[in-house]
Formats: structure tokens, C-alpha cells, sequence
């Protein structure tokens, strides 16, 4: 009996050590790639090189950039019964500035560019037409224009579009400047801009490094501007606010041509200041080298940096 119970435990022995080997023998491939740093079956898999990521379109879409100029199509035969295209073309326009003008439209974009619904949205104020305070200090909110109006027919339309885009002040920030018009406003509208409120905000350095300069001033010179304000919301931990003509903004907003109205606005306190941004000179001499009558002095400091 008990040699009959050794045998047995002896062979239980052996075929347990035979599967050890044999499951040793079959996951040895396996092994040998994991000592190597890779995985089995997937070496040639993970050594191939990856492609660059799906390119991520714009957010929100741009318009257009080419567009059919309805003026130039055959105008279809108008209702007799409407009383204001019977109207002399001074009286519409009186009429179109009424509905669409005077106003300082905020365009900003809502929501993270990273998201699906990402807009373009536009409220109006009544602005302040006054040089002793910002262009949108003490603004009321007044009724959205109607684009209902607008777009009634193609008349209305080609007559009253230019008067929106002219007799408004655009208020956008730097930061969002190129998405507003590439996916809001439209390039082909830059022309008959006359007015703009371009606001920065968070400048902690002077000149601000973060201020893409050239793209700003280079969409704001495809507008033929009569009137452009500048605010900089200064952050408290610049020391000194020192702005200069000669900087690299400075020597932008010189590039702007034809303005009637020119604005510079600092929110500085408690920041110090030199005496000359306290007594606005720094004002006056932007000023007088934009707005002066003959474009020479403007040319010369533009050329030689110097008057």
C-alpha cells in the first residue's frame, strides 16, 4: 500500500514539473520581449512613426472670404406698395442712421474657442462722445439692431449695411481681434469701418510683450479709420508706466492714416507714472503727429523716428 501511494505521489510530481515546463517553453517568446522593452506582437506595431494629430478647424468658422456682390446682379421688380423705397435715397439714409447707427457695438467671442458652440456675440450701448471720459463709461444698453430690417430686401440691404458698419464704434479686444473679424464682422466689411474702441486688458510689462502689435494694426489699417481709442488696463504689479512714441505701438497706431479722433486711455492707478503721461503730453504729441494737417511730419517721424 504504501509503495502503490509513492508511485502515485511521484508521478502527480512529475506531470505538475512536465506542464511547468511546457508553460515555461510556451510563454518564453513573450518573456523575451518584455526583457527587450516591448510587448509581444506589437514591436513592429509601436516602431512604425505616427502621423501629425487631425488638424482642429476653427472656432467659430470664418466667413467667406469671397462673396458674390449682389449690387452687381439685375434688381428684381419691387412691391409697389413700399412706401419707404419710394423715398427719396438722402431720406433712406437718414432713416437707415437712425435704425443702425449711433451706437458702440461690443463684439466678443462667448465660450472657449476649444468648444463645439462657440459664437460671436454683439450687444449696443449708447456711447459717450466725450474726450474726458472712455467711450464706455456710464453706456446704457440700448435695443439690438434690427437685422430683420436688413435683410428685408436687397436694397435695404446694400444701402443700409455700409451706414452699419460706419456710423458705429467697434469695441474688441486685442486678444480676440482677428477671430471677430475673420468669424463676426467679415473682411470684406474692414473698409467702411470709421470707428473703433480696441481694449487690452492685463498688461503687467511696458511695452506689453503680449500684444501682438502686427496683427492688430495690420487688420485696423485695412479700415479707413476717422476715429480710434486705445485703453490698457494696467495690472497693479507694473512698477512704472513710462508709454513712449518711439515703442513698437507706438510707432503702429503712427501708421494709422486719416484719423480725425485719437484716443489713449491708461487704467494706471495706483500705479506711478512719468509727469508727462499725468499732464497728457504723451496724448497731445500722438495727436498732433496723426492728426496734423500735412502728412510730413507724420513721414518723417515714421522714417527717421525723430521730428
Amino acid at each position: 500500500m504504501p509503495a502503490k501511494v509513492l508511485t502515485f505521489n511521484t508521478i502527480a510530481n512529475a506531470a505538475g514539473t512536465f506542464g511547468q515546463c511546457v508553460g515555461i517553453a510556451l510563454c518564453f517568446p513573450c518573456l523575451f520581449c518584455i526583457l527587450l522593452g516591448s510587448r509581444c506582437g506589437t514591436s513592429k506595431r509601436r516602431q512604425q512613426p505616427r502621423g501629425p494629430p487631425p488638424a482642429i478647424p476653427p472656432n467659430p468658422p470664418p466667413l467667406p472670404m469671397t462673396r458674390m456682390d449682389i449690387g452687381c446682379v439685375p434688381v428684381v421688380e419691387q412691391p409697389s406698395s413700399c412706401i419707404l423705397l419710394k423715398l427719396p435715397l438722402e431720406v433712406r439714409e437718414c432713416i437707415y442712421d437712425q435704425v443702425f447707427g449711433g451706437r458702440l457695438i461690443t463684439l466678443q467671442v462667448v465660450g472657449s474657442q476649444f468648444q463645439e458652440h462657440c459664437v460671436v456675440r454683439s450687444q449696443c450701448y449708447l456711447p459717450a462722445d466725450d474726450l474726458a471720459h472712455g467711450p464706455i463709461r456710464g453706456i446704457l444698453p440700448v435695443p439690438r439692431i434690427s437685422i430683420a430690417f436688413l435683410r428685408s430686401c436687397r436694397q435695404v440691404y446694400t444701402e443700409a449695411l455700409p451706414i452699419l458698419h460706419r456710423r458705429n464704434t467697434f469695441h474688441i479686444w486685442t486678444s480676440q481681434l482677428d477671430v471677430v473679424v475673420h468669424s463676426g464682422l467679415g473682411e470684406y466689411c474692414l473698409p467702411d469701418i470709421r470707428s473703433v474702441y480696441i481694449y487690452h486688458p492685463n498688461v503687467n510689462v511696458w511695452p506689453p510683450s503680449d500684444l501682438r502689435w502686427g496683427t492688430v494694426f495690420s487688420i485696423l489699417q485695412q479700415m479707413n479709420l476717422e476715429r480710434a481709442a486705445f485703453e490698457f488696463a494696467v495690472e497693479p504689479r507694473l512698477v512704472e508706466l513710462d508709454p513712449r512714441i518711439g515703442d513698437s505701438g507706438g510707432h503702429s497706431a503712427l501708421g494709422l492714416r486719416n484719423l480725425h479722433r485719437l484716443e489713449l486711455w491708461f487704467n494706471h492707478r495706483p500705479i506711478t507714472v512719468v509727469p508727462s503721461l499725468e499732464k497728457e503730453d504723451l496724448v497731445e504729441k500722438f495727436r498732433k503727429l496723426v492728426l496734423f494737417p500735412g502728412a510730413e511730419r507724420n513721414l518723417i517721424f515714421l522714417e527717421h523716428g525723430h521730428l
